[in-house]
Formats: structure tokens, sequence, C-alpha cells
């Protein structure tokens, strides 16, 4: 009994420090024309590895030229700024719609988007310490952002 309760235990931290790395592991961030801000990540991660206990939550909001282009309005109203992965812009058609690395339409303004692997209390959700949108959830799933 007192073995299984250890590796419980052991399996247990692992997730819990895999599931860190998930949240911090980006390696490069960048600014594209638009103001998009974007990660890349340094090693592969999968994007259902672990959940957030309090994943980031709200609705994509965007206004061009402004500082941050897009960004995640709370249930409070607060903005939440977010760093996305690398590959993903901004098209203002006329409102703004998050695209990801293939070009696909992810989330427009007004859409509820959630960050399923990021913890609210891993950031403080303003522009200089932002959240990293990893396991974001938009209806159907969870985007596997894998890279390398």
């Amino acid at each position: 009994m007192r073995k299984r309760q250890n590796v419980a235990a052991l399996a247990l931290g692992l997730l819990t420090l895999l599931a860190s790395g998930c949240q911090q592991s980006a390696s490069t961030t960048s600014t594209e024309p638009s103001g998009l801000r974007t990660f890349t990540w340094a090693h592969d991660v999968l994007c259902s590895l672990a959940a957030a206990t309090r994943p980031v939550t709200g609705v994509l909001r965007g206004q061009p030229g402004a500082k941050e282009p897009v960004w995640i309005e709370d249930p409070a109203g607060r903005h939440l700024s977010v760093i996305w992965p690398e590959g993903f812009s901004v098209v203002f058609a006329p409102s703004a719609e998050l695209r990801d690395d293939t070009g696909a339409m992810i989330a427009r303004d007004g859409d509820a988007l959630t960050l399923t692997q990021t913890n609210l209390d891993m950031a403080a959700g303003s522009f200089e310490d932002p959240y990293i949108a990893s396991g974001l959830s938009v209806g159907t799933g969870c985007y596997p952002f894998v890279k390398r």
C-alpha cells in the first residue's frame, strides 16, 4: 500500500513539473508588424498534458493600431495581455480575427476563449507580465501548440 502511495505521489509530482514547464517554456518572444506578440517553444508540448486548475478565460477583444491588437477580456472586464504562438496573426476584417499558423481563424472579437493550460496565477496579465497562450481551447478542442 505504501509503495502505491509513493508511486502516486511521484507521478503527481512529475505531472506538476511537466505542467509548469508547459506554461513557462516559451523560448523566444517577438512582435509581428501588426503588434501581435508571439512565442516559440523550447521543446515539444502536448496540449492535453495537464489542465490548469484556474484557467485564463474570457472573450477575445481587438483594436487596430493599439499597443496590443488583441487581448482577452476577463469576466470582470479586465484587459489580459497574452503572448500567442509563433505563426499566429491578427486580421481586421472588419473586426479582429485571431488566426493560427495555417491562416485558419481561431477566434474573432467577441468569441469566448480559454487558455486551458495557463493558470491565472502564472502571470499578472499585464503588458509587462503577460499570459503565455498554452492550451488554447476554442469550442471543439485544444489547439496543439507543439513548436520546436
